[in-house]
């Protein structure tokens, strides 16, 4: 058992704890798993704001109660992440997790019942115990096993940026100490002594365990913000393309999109960024000055786009079309790919165009 915690700090996390759940309903809610983790926390945190407040008062002994009631819906929802995890069917979740609620009801009342169990020579402390521990502690060991499983898979995959491999890294290391705890109280429930899960009172391991889940699903909340302004991975692709996009829209003006309803996400805005530049070129295939066999370089690609819109700005007549592939043109094979030419195109860019007058007088 570690030394308790200080009320401030405590006082901290929980208040962390809220601006946490707030964010997740209003930013993160897509999925059932996000909305079962949102109900989780919610859950989790308003228990243990109970037993706090409770803490040192005459009221310490109900709010115990009530902060096991809490926690038995608490575990439902756990119960429910960890069957998603393990595989269950995403389009059932709601009607299984009705199923987990009801049972977590019954729990509830019985653990209101139970209170707390501190002395092994009241009467049914033999029974009472273990099956205050096994209401609480089954699901969390099956909830830790699941999260340890699906981030070792996580973790063996090559993809993973370092940022992602940091976060698997300490879910894995929370559920590893969740699991532990779960093992270690089932030990002192067999040998009849009191246990301490749920615990009564915060420790600095609670105290941080729960900060380190919270930090933890506080992340998709910071994903969701820099997504909202821009300022994630297709944010910067999007920002990345638009000098490539101003200078062939202001040549082929008539490929612009119509705007339609206002759409705030920058994934479909960089898809109709991409789109709009890729019509573009199609339409500056007809303007665009003969160039070498393959292999053709992006440099020079970019330098006959540039001279293409240059010749459409100036009102040439389209040269004669030939076929793509004697034009030798990058054709992508799906959207990734596009994208990723696209951007190496917009990387070129700003040195194609230097030389093309009409192209660099267009936007004065």
């Amino acid at each position: 058992m570690t030394p308790p915690v200080p009320g401030w700090f405590a006082a901290s996390v929980i208040g962390f704890g809220f601006v946490v759940v707030v964010a997740r309903w209003l930013l993160v809610r897509e999925s059932m798993t996000n909305r079962l983790v949102n109900r989780m926390l919610s859950w989790q945190t308003g228990a243990a704001a109970i037993v706090e407040w409770g803490e040192g008062t005459d009221f310490a002994d109900l709010t115990y109660r009530v902060f096991l009631a809490c926690g038995a819906v608490t575990v439902a929802s756990a119960y429910g992440i960890a069957a998603l995890l393990a595989g269950a069917d995403p389009a059932t979740a709601r009607h299984r997790q009705r199923g987990y609620d009801a049972v977590a009801v019954v729990g509830a009342v019985i653990v209101v019942f139970l209170g707390r169990q501190v002395d092994p020579t009241a009467p049914g402390f033999g029974w009472k115990s273990p099956l205050l521990w096994a209401m609480f502690n089954i699901p969390v060991a099956a909830l830790s096993i699941n999260i340890i499983r699906a981030t070792v898979r996580d973790l063996r995959v090559t993809t993973a940026t370092t940022r992602e491999r940091l976060v698997f890294s300490a879910l894995f290391l929370v559920a590893v100490y969740c699991l532990y705890c779960a093992g270690a109280s089932g030990v002192q429930v067999l040998a009849r002594q009191p246990s301490d899960s749920p615990s009564a009172d915060w420790t600095l391991a609670s105290c941080f365990s729960m900060f380190v889940i919270t930090t933890l699903l506080a992340v998709p909340v910071v994903n969701a913000l820099l997504a909202r302004a821009g300022w994630d991975r297709t944010g910067r692709h999007y920002r990345r393309l638009f000098p490539l996009w101003r200078d062939l829209t202001t040549a082929v003006p008539g490929v612009v999109l119509d705007q339609g309803p206002v759409r705030r996400d920058f994934e479909s805005r960089l898809y109709r960024r991409l789109i709009e530049i890729q019509d573009a070129l199609q339409h500056l295939k007809l303007y665009m000055p003969p160039g070498e066999e393959p292999p053709q370089s992006v440099d020079s690609y970019a330098a006959r786009i540039a001279h293409a819109a240059d010749n459409k700005l100036r009102g040439h007549e389209p040269v004669v079309p030939v076929s793509v592939g004697d034009r030798n043109e990058p054709i992508a094979r799906d959207r990734a790919t596009d994208l990723e030419r696209m951007l190496e195109l917009a990387r070129v860019w700003p040195g194609a165009r230097i030389g093309v007058p009409h192209l660099n007088g267009a936007h004065r």
